[in-house]
């Protein structure tokens, strides 16, 4: 509960003790769509209590099953061992880093910074998928530059979601083209070395 009282006036906290974790971890992606979370901290050593049978990493790796921008941080006692093991999480700081005001203060402005990237992307990426779907629907040609920007955004925000069902058109015909264009002078390049070899 102290975590709470030190990040209470400046986020919207969602605490989960361990005892309230679910049995598995695959059951962790529904907790944080439930809280409707915008940045997620775990303790690396969840099971050192015996509760649970699963660790911070084994949260991580469930999160970016579902979502691989989500910012999740880690806390540990047990730094250099995290850092070697999970390397998808976006910092890793000692339990220390609760300890003092200016440490804190410190964590905080990290986490306000990656929440702030993580919405802001996703804002850009949705503007520029409407405005250039606009355009398209208008009738007017996309430019090779807009197409890409298309694919980019569109591209970012399927990896926001990885459970929908229903993905957005991200490979269109000119995608498709260049795929195959690419494959042909692949295709080419390994005849070339066969032929040297």
């Amino acid at each position: 509960m102290e975590a709470y009282k030190n990040f209470k006036d400046e986020f919207e906290v969602h605490i989960v003790e361990v005892e309230q974790f679910p049995k598995a971890v695959s059951g962790i992606w529904q907790t944080i769509v439930n809280t409707e979370a915008d940045a997620v901290i775990v303790d690396y050593r969840l099971n050192e209590s015996g509760v649970l049978a699963y660790t911070g990493e084994s949260v991580l790796r469930e999160i970016r099953k579902h979502n691989l921008h989500l910012p999740v941080f880690m806390v540990t006692s047990y730094e250099d061992n995290a850092i070697q093991e999970c390397d998808e999480v976006q910092i890793i700081r000692g339990k220390n880093v609760l300890n003092t005001s200016e440490n804190l203060s410190k964590f905080k402005h990290l986490i306000k910074a990656a929440v702030e990237r993580y919405q802001s992307k996703k804002a850009e990426s949705e503007a520029v998928v409407q405005e250039l779907s606009r355009k398209i629907d208008k009738g007017e040609s996309l430019s090779e530059t807009e197409y890409a920007a298309k694919f980019d955004a569109e591209l970012y925000l399927s990896e926001l979601d990885l459970d929908s069902r229903v993905r957005a058109n991200i490979i269109n015909l000119q995608t498709s083209q260049q795929m195959a264009e690419m494959l042909t002078l692949a295709q080419s390049i390994v005849e070339r070395l066969d032929k040297k070899s």
